[in-house]
């Protein structure tokens, strides 16, 4: 029996901010956990991923067998159904679970337990560019061309014979078509290791890519009087220096730290629900808890940020200490208010750039920000325009908690 291991989920705030007028809003992201257990035989796998509404799972690791598919509702995991091998079909070239039973969960996700393929394979479904492709094997950047292969005709990545990742620690992260996927296994403790190594591995990338464009899109005033305007030109020395020189964050996950832990390591106290309910909507339950670290006017600033899901949307709350380095003035704003949620919250509306991925057209879009502060702790909580009446709702069941 091979030692137990933790998996560790990340969610990923996929934009980048190439320069500092622009924000990207991201609107989803797709995560893979990959665990191996304490079972007997040492070679299983246990995938968990989510269930299209299609019924299609994608196990992203190739499997050579499948032992068991148990389908979790997303909204209440105490409920969930192991199907019969005939309610079940595997597309193996594809790394496709499809469904032949439907499914009574809104929502659902499903426990893949099989053996993988030898040498262990992963299908990189829709990665949007090789150049931003992290794989991390114990504990170090691993090496294209010793460590594994890719087939960019045929999008796979090939660990060579000999890796058995049921007793490696590693992680495979790709930029997709709708946001950023991460799939991965290690122990606990050596989990901000690969922290500091994405965001050694990101600010790489980022340089090079800088370092390629000849122009980038920018927000102009226009007249002044409504929406400002986009438009594509180079950067100026100064604005290109910024880019360079935008502090990149590292992500610590605390994926499974109970908020008494988070309220010691952050050193404020912690009031929040694991679930909000809201009208007419499936609950959110808390499914993410993270700890950003970045370099700010000569001091470390920490931000913890809480993500809420339910299947359809995600909501990522952000605490950080009133002590930290006072948040910058918005810009190009449209309104700025309080508004009474129970308690004041000021709501800023503001013009920016909305945008799916680096190099392609972004679109100038409306954006809410919603910040409140509860004894040393300000929360802030972001979304595009056209959500805030779901987000007033969550906000004031968070508000009520507290």
């Amino acid at each position: 029996m091979n030692e137990s291991k933790e998996v560790y989920m990340k969610k990923m705030l996929s934009g980048v901010l190439p320069f500092l007028a622009m924000f990207v809003l991201v609107t989803g992201s797709v995560v893979l956990s990959c665990a191996t257990g304490s079972f007997r035989d040492d070679r299983l796998v246990s995938l968990k991923a989510e269930v299209t509404p299609e019924g299609k799972i994608l196990t992203l690791w190739v499997l050579s067998e499948i032992q068991s598919v148990i389908v979790v509702d997303g909204s209440n995991r105490s409920r969930k159904i192991e199907l019969t091998p005939d309610e079940w079909r595997y597309d193996g070239e594809e790394g496709v679970l499809t469904l032949r039973k439907d499914v009574p969960f809104e929502t659902s996700y499903a426990v893949v337990q099989g053996c993988p393929s030898a040498p262990p394979t992963f299908i990189l479904t829709n990665i949007g560019n090789y150049d931003d492709l992290l794989v991390i094997l114990d504990n170090r950047l691993a090496i294209e061309g010793y460590d594994y292969t890719v087939d960019r005709d045929s999008d796979r990545l090939m660990f060579r014979e000999g890796v058995n990742l049921n007793r490696e620690e590693w992680f495979i992260r790709y930029p997709g078509e709708e946001g950023t996927v991460s799939l991965g296994e290690g122990k606990p403790e050596n989990r901000d290791k690969i922290a500091y190594l994405e965001a050694e591995h990101q600010k790489r990338f980022l340089d090079s890519w800088y370092d390629k464009q000849e122009a980038f899109w920018f927000l102009e005033e226009g007249d002044g009087r409504g929406k400002p305007q986009l438009v594509r030109r180079a950067a100026t020395d100064g604005e290109r220096r910024d880019m360079k020189s935008f502090p990149l964050s590292v992500w610590k996950v605390r994926s499974d730290a109970r908020l008494s832990e988070l309220s010691r390591e952050m050193g404020f106290s912690l009031s929040l629900p694991e679930e909000i309910a809201v009208k007419e909507s499936i609950p959110f339950l808390m499914t993410g808890k993270t700890i950003e670290e970045t370099f700010s006017e000569g001091k470390l600033v920490r931000k913890l940020h809480i993500s809420y899901e339910n299947g359809e949307n995600s909501v990522d709350l952000v605490l950080v200490s009133r002590g930290e380095v006072e948040p910058e003035a918005p810009e190009r704003v449209i309104d700025d208010r309080i508004i009474d949620l129970g308690r004041p919250v000021r709501r800023v509306r503001q013009w920016g750039l909305v945008s799916q991925g680096m190099g392609e057209k972004p679109e100038v879009g409306s954006y809410t920000s919603w910040t409140w502060s509860q004894g040393d702790v300000r929360y802030f909580i972001g979304c595009e325009s056209d959500e805030e009446e779901l987000y007033r709702s969550i906000i004031s069941r968070i508000l009520k908690k507290g």
